[in-house]
């Protein structure tokens, strides 16, 4: 039978940001609204896990970087 698709909760928040390299504060707001617009629930292929994994990944980002 089929693996489950990874659990994205799980993901760095880079990957989940599509983010590579480098990044700053400013970056992963920029990233976090474009992907936001494609994530979103009420958008078509958006969904709330997602939205969820996305926040999240945000939230630690911000964590991370203002260390």
């Amino acid at each position: 039978s089929a693996l489950p698709p990874p659990d994205r909760s799980t993901a760095g928040w880079r990957e989940i940001l599509g983010l590579d390299g480098a990044a700053t504060l400013d970056t992963v707001e920029a990233a976090y609204r474009s992907r936001a617009r494609d994530l979103h629930p009420d958008r078509p292929g958006g969904s709330a896990s997602a939205m969820a994994a996305l926040n999240a990944a945000r939230d630690v980002a911000r964590r991370e970087l203002a260390a």
